[in-house]
């Protein structure tokens, strides 16, 4: 039987810890609201929503243009619910109403999905963590309510404890951890805790001897992000040595002030530095982890719960001026890493941001270039392959080389459909890379 300490009024108390958490999650901001970061648009999601989260705040022109892109993407778009989930959150951290957006309820959307069966997991956890942001009421005539949800979810559970994107045997840490961030408020179901007991069982069986987590050959702190803020929602506190989340003295927490740049925060331990496509994505999930915990140590609301009384939605002000490059002096760091030098600022087409201020014309030649540039990637390790027997291709190495490489160019990430969210196709990549000593390096240029 799995046991855990759920508070510790210690911790709550350390204002060294507190002091600490906040020194990094304001890090984590000032380079989420840097001019280097896109915060006006549909896909944005998760910077706004870590920044606001976090007491950070946005122009009010940003704020203006994400909410007009929005109400477009509702009206336009075939949402999946991982894109519904994401926007719902957002909406709420802005003050704004998920239930009329442009005259769609997207609440309303989530429990009424009857695709939901045919998604991957983290569509049905993101359907229950959305509807449960306010606890917003389900009809009883609706295609999914609570219970059924989270039976569905429990249905991608494996033998070892860790829950899947699909129902193949295949399972992840990440998925497992967004297990966690759905079924937390339910433990007290004789199903779902029995269910968290094993979760818990299978992450800490991947914990390293660093308290951390790995993906894609490194130490990742995407994935140790999103353990911890599994933990906080299930009122768990890794510090504590009983809760099994801890190495020695080494934690979830001190684990992930270890990925700190210069600016932001890197997504794998063993690399100097990242472009800013890559260290976006782990700044957001480093940031709203930390700023989970917080909440965690101070009895505030957990970082996806908006019910009851919520702080003030902070006062919009004009995007800052770009931070100087070197980090304050008197910012304390509790783990003592060597702060790499960061190259100059990428220019605006290559910053990863969308293509804000790109002409809409020049934008679609961009994606389908950058899309070209995608498939040839991939295909580039295989061309060794075709020329150790031979200098021209016969016919059976092409008939392997052209479909791999459609399937790719189809998984690409900037390649859209309505099959696949882009976090799907990402994982599926990875589960078919990760075994291969190519992941590591192709991951830092694609992911």
């Amino acid at each position: 039987t799995f046991t855990v300490t759920v508070k510790d009024k210690e911790s709550v108390q350390n204002p060294e810890l507190e002091k600490e958490l906040t020194n990094y999650i304001h890090h984590g901001v000032q380079f989420l609201t840097s001019e280097q970061v896109s915060r006006n648009q549909y896909g944005d999601e998760w910077t706004l929503f870590s920044i606001l989260r976090a007491g950070g705040a946005v122009s009010q022109q940003e704020l203006n243009d994400y909410y007009k892109s929005v109400e477009t993407a509702v009206k336009e778009s075939s949402l999946l619910p991982t894109d519904i989930g994401r926007i719902v959150i957002t909406l709420l951290s802005m003050g704004k109403d998920p239930t009329d957006v442009a005259g769609v309820n997207l609440i309303e959307k989530l429990y009424n999905n009857e695709k939901l069966m045919q998604y991957s997991s983290n569509m049905a956890m993101w359907t229950l963590i959305a509807l449960d942001t306010k606890n917003y009421d389900i009809p009883s005539d609706a295609v999914w309510n609570r219970d059924s949800l989270i039976k569905l979810i429990l249905t991608y559970q494996k033998e070892d404890g860790g829950f899947g994107l699909t129902q193949s045997p295949v399972n992840s840490v990440d998925i497992t951890a967004m297990a966690l961030q759905a079924l937390g408020k339910y433990s007290n179901r004789s199903d779902v805790k029995a269910a968290l007991e094993k979760a818990h069982q299978y992450l800490q069986s991947k914990l390293t001897f660093n308290a951390g987590f790995i993906e894609g050959g490194s130490e990742n702190s995407c994935s140790a992000s999103q353990v911890l803020t599994g933990l906080t929602i299930c009122g768990i506190d890794p510090l504590l040595p009983d809760n099994g989340y801890t190495r020695g003295d080494k934690n979830l927490i001190n684990n992930l002030f270890g990925f700190k740049l210069q600016e932001g925060f890197k997504t794998y331990q063993k690399n100097s530095d990242e472009p800013i496509g890559v260290k976006l994505m782990s700044s957001q999930q480093v940031t709203f982890a930390l700023e989970s915990y917080r909440r965690f140590l101070n009895g505030e609301n957990g970082i996806f719960d908006f019910t009851g009384k919520q702080p003030p939605i902070p006062t919009p002000s004009p995007v800052p001026s770009p931070q100087p490059t070197a980090p304050p002096s008197s910012t304390p760091s509790p783990l003592p890493t060597a702060v790499p030098t960061v190259p100059p600022s990428l220019p605006p087409l290559l910053m990863g941001n969308g293509g804000r201020h790109i002409p809409s014309s020049v934008q679609q030649i961009l994606r389908f270039l950058c899309r070209l540039l995608q498939t040839i990637l991939f295909c580039c390790p295989l061309l060794p392959l075709l020329q150790h027997h031979s200098q021209i291709p016969n016919l059976r190495q092409i008939l392997i080389f052209l479909p791999l490489s459609i399937l790719m160019y189809f998984l690409s990430p900037t390649t859209q459909n309505r099959f696949l969210s882009k976090q799907a196709k990402i994982l599926i990549l990875k589960n078919l890379l990760q075994k291969s000593h190519l992941f590591g390096f192709w991951a830092q240029v694609l992911f």
